[in-house]
This record gives structure tokens, C-alpha cells and sequence, in this order.
């Protein structure tokens, strides 16, 4: 419903006059296979991404899918994503089929950076709540040769690592 893209856009950016881009690229979009590629490619252009569960019929594995039925967190085949900070989800509960819609800020995310046994995997881990609704949300990384790791978040809190904490704030 383009109307309502035009709705969102101006109580998100303020411009509400064409609705062309969204038209363009939405289609796109929610059958994109790597989300987080597509969003850094975005940064700057494209503040919030809505997804309503009009486009249930998407198959796994796409936007849409990773999105409005697993709120960006992993899947057996698919690591989280770090470029989407839900912000906003409207439905029943915490079953994705009774959800409506789903809005995201698509940001760049936090770095969290460290060190550790080279070869290791390390996981940063924290639960977000949106809308009533709590869920887990973790990123992981290999440790390099250099015993160094990285990885970006979306979410701002506080992360587990191991038996370490990390502290990623809101401007982060």
C-alpha cells in the first residue's frame, strides 16, 4: 500500500511527497537473500524498513522471511543480522503468525572487538524486548591467527561473552 509508504515516510524522515524509491526497491528487497549486504549498501537512503505480513507467501531464506517470521535472529542456515534493529512490532504474542507488520531502523551497528584463542568461536549475546515481545539476539565471530576478533551488533545492551561483558550504547 503505497499510501501508507508515504505515511511512514514522513513520520519517520519528515518527506512524505513520492513514495518512487520504496516502490523501486521493496519488491526487491524482501526476496533478497543476504539482507545485511543490502543494508549496508542502503546506509544513509534508507532510514526504516516496514515488512507486513502481506508478503507471507516469500519463501525462507529472504528478507522478508528472516525479518517479520525470525525478527532478524539466527536460523539453523542463517547467522543473525547485524544491520537491523527492530523497533517495532505489531500482532499478538510471540507467534510470528499473528504479527502484522514489522519496523526496523536499518543501521550500521556497534563494533564489539577482542581478543582469544586463535581458531575459536566467540559469541556476544543479549536479549531485546520490542513490543512485549523478548527475544534472544547474538552475533558471532572466528578468532583470527592474531587472536583478535570483531563483529558488529544491532541492538544496543549489554552482551555476554563468555564470562565477559560488553557494554554497546544507544549513539554506538
Amino acid at each position: 500500500r503505497w499510501g501508507t509508504n508515504r505515511m511512514y515516510n514522513y513520520f519517520t524522515s519528515g518527506e512524505s511527497e513520492s513514495y518512487g524509491f520504496a516502490r523501486n526497491t521493496y519488491p526487491e528487497f524482501v526476496v533478497e537473500q543476504n539482507p545485511d549486504e543490502w543494508a549496508q549498501d542502503q546506509l544513509g537512503r534508507v532510514g526504516y524498513v516496514v515488512i507486513n505480513s502481506d508478503d507471507v507467501d516469500l519463501p525462507a531464506g529472504t528478507a522478508y522471511h528472516m525479518l517479520q517470521q525470525r525478527l532478524g535472529v539466527a536460523m539453523e542456515y542463517r547467522d543473525p543480522l547485524a544491520h537491523y534493529r527492530l523497533v517495532y512490532l505489531a500482532g499478538e504474542g510471540a507467534d510470528p503468525e499473528t504479527w502484522e507488520l514489522s519496523a526496523y531502523a536499518v543501521v550500521a551497528g556497534a563494533t564489539i572487538q577482542g581478543t582469544g584463542t586463535p581458531g575459536d568461536t566467540v559469541v556476544a549475546e543479549t536479549e531485546v524486548t520490542v513490543s512485549g515481545i523478548t527475544f534472544p539476539y547474538q552475533r558471532a565471530a572466528t578468532v583470527t591467527d592474531a587472536g583478535e576478533f570483531t563483529l558488529t551488533v544491532a541492538y544496543p545492551g549489554t552482551y555476554t561473552i563468555g564470562a565477559t561483558e560488553a557494554s554497546v550504547t544507544e549513539t554506538a
